[in-house]
C-alpha cells in the first residue's frame, strides 16, 4: 500500500485525460479525450459531488454519435437540470437543439469561448472542461 500511495502522489495524467491544473485565478479539471455519453455523465456526476463554490462547466460536443447525437446531447442537458450549477457553457450546435435553461451560455465554437474569457475572465472558479479532443 505504501508503494502504491507514493506512486499515486506523483502521477500526472496524459493525453488530456482528467488533468488537473491551476491558473492564477482558477482550478481546472480538463478531460478532453474520446468523450462518449456515459463518460460525460460520469464526469458531470463526479464534478457535482465536489464540495466547492463557484463551480463552472465548459462542455464541448460529443463527436461521432451519428443519428444519436442530438438525443445524447439532450440527455446531458437533462442531467444538468438535475444538478445545482453556477455557470454552464455549452459548445456545440447540437446543444442548440436542446431546451437549455436561462443562464446556460451557448457557443458555436471554442474561439467564441476564448473571446468571452479574454474579456470576462473567470475568477475563483473550479472549472470542468469536458468535450471531444477535436473540439
Amino acid at each position: 500500500m505504501d508503494s502504491i500511495q507514493s506512486e499515486l502522489i506523483f502521477y500526472v495524467p496524459s493525453d488530456n485525460r482528467s488533468y488537473i491544473d491551476s491558473t492564477v485565478n482558477n482550478l481546472l479539471i480538463e478531460h478532453a479525450y474520446h468523450v462518449y455519453p456515459t463518460r460525460m455523465a460520469v464526469a458531470l456526476r463526479n464534478f457535482a459531488y465536489i464540495k466547492a463554490t463557484g463551480k463552472m462547466e465548459i462542455i464541448g460536443d460529443m463527436k461521432e454519435l451519428g443519428e444519436e447525437s442530438l438525443h445524447q446531447h439532450h440527455c446531458i442537458v437533462h442531467q444538468f437540470l438535475q444538478m445545482t450549477l453556477d455557470h454552464v457553457w455549452l459548445i456545440c450546435s447540437e446543444f442548440e437543439g436542446c431546451h437549455t435553461p436561462a443562464g446556460f451560455r451557448l457557443f458555436h465554437n471554442v474561439e467564441k469561448v476564448k473571446e468571452v474569457i479574454a474579456v470576462h475572465q473567470p475568477y475563483d472558479k473550479y472549472i470542468l472542461i469536458k468535450g471531444s479532443n477535436g473540439t
